[in-house]
């Protein structure tokens, strides 16, 4: 009973640094202020000497949220949109392993595990590879401290050429969900969660969730835009936990880190200028648009920043869905693969490793 005391109390102080860690990020205007304030300040906490804690349940409940939040954005419009941006989609599906493959070259030295060095790479999806990370349970730390620098210099640099002041937007203008459309869409997500454990996906409440919202969603089953609020609070945990991850690091792994998220700022950003440059010129949409929609900031932040420069938010929404999407379904298989061919190398060594030889005296 104590020590379920204790654990409540750190929970509880652990959330409530949460809230002001977040509260902080909001006022100063800094970019993803529910995930990366969170974050920051359990970080701070554990660094000092803290023990920051977020109970699994709650974590996993809020990766579930997360998830179907995620899906909610792929409505019938956005779908039938996509269709007259498929080059440009088709561009980007090819960006998403090109920038990984050179984000694991620059981070080979870094990072000498494979598994958390291809999860470090990927361009984007903090939580999404922070979830995978921790089923893998390799390099998570490293991981969380990789992505949210990178995102934070990332949205921040973006941020600093318009400074909008705009709020998140709103990719469909359909009322609030209604509470019978509430209930099925969180049936749907127990029950593809709970199939996607019983599979032993990866990452299973953020991936089964995020697909079984988009399903009811891209077919008009369900229409409606979720509460605002949830989004923040499935930020706050999943934040919360994830700097709560970041106190076996000590200041010298976060200074790799910031080193390690400053060369994957420079060099994502180099590759989407590139790739933007090149699909403007074939297909004819402006660069500026093209350059938001490729830089692999968030969604709502660099949607944000296209309505502060006038640009086609709907289509920079887009292509950041499509590309956490194609992230979510890739990394999985990209970590399954890079599994069996250890072993494989494992199996062949012990197979070719010559006997001792016995000494005659």
């Amino acid at each position: 009973m104590p020590d379920e005391r204790a654990a409540l109390g750190r929970a509880a102080a652990t959330l409530a640094a949460a809230g002001l860690g977040a509260g902080l990020f909001a006022l100063l205007a800094l970019p993803l202020p529910w995930l990366l304030g969170p974050m920051a300040a359990t970080a701070l906490a554990a660094l000092l000497g803290g023990a920051p804690t977020v109970p699994a349940p709650l974590r996993a409940g809020a990766l579930g949220l997360l998830g179907i939040l995620l899906g909610a954005r792929f409505t019938p419009e956005l779908v039938a949109r996509s269709w007259a941006w498929a080059a440009s989609l088709a561009a980007l599906a090819l960006y998403v392993p090109l920038a990984t493959l050179i984000g694991v070259l620059l981070l080979r030295r870094a990072l000498p595990d494979m598994r958390a060095r291809l999860l470090a790479a990927t361009p984007g999806g903090l939580s999404e590879m922070v979830a995978l990370a921790a089923a893998r349970e390799t390099g998570v730390a490293r991981v969380a401290a990789v992505h949210g620098m990178r995102v934070l210099l990332l949205v921040t640099v973006a941020a600093l050429l318009a400074n909008p002041a705009a709020r998140p937007p709103s990719f469909s203008q359909a009322a609030a969900l209604a509470p019978e459309e509430g209930l099925l869409v969180l049936l749907a997500a127990i029950a593809a969660i709970l199939g996607a454990r019983r599979l032993r996906l990866p990452a299973p409440e953020l991936l089964a969730g995020l697909l079984a919202a988009a399903s009811l969603y891209a077919f008009g089953v369900v229409d409606g835009n979720p509460p605002a609020v949830l989004g923040s609070l499935a930020q706050l945990v999943v934040g919360a936990a994830t700097g709560a991850r970041l106190r076996d690091l000590g200041r010298r792994g976060l200074v790799a880190s910031l080193q390690s998220a400053s060369l994957l700022t420079a060099a994502m950003a180099l590759l989407s200028a590139a790739l933007a440059w090149l699909v403007s010129l074939a297909s004819g949409i402006a660069f500026p648009v093209l350059l938001l929609a490729y830089m692999p900031g968030g969604v709502a932040e660099m949607s944000a920043l296209a309505l502060a420069l006038g640009l086609d938010a709907g289509f920079v929404a887009a292509h950041h869905l499509f590309r956490i999407l194609v992230i979510v379904l890739l990394a999985p298989t990209a970590l399954a693969w890079l599994e069996r061919r250890s072993k494989d190398i494992a199996r062949r060594r012990r197979r070719h490793r010559p006997g001792r030889r016995r000494l005659r005296v």
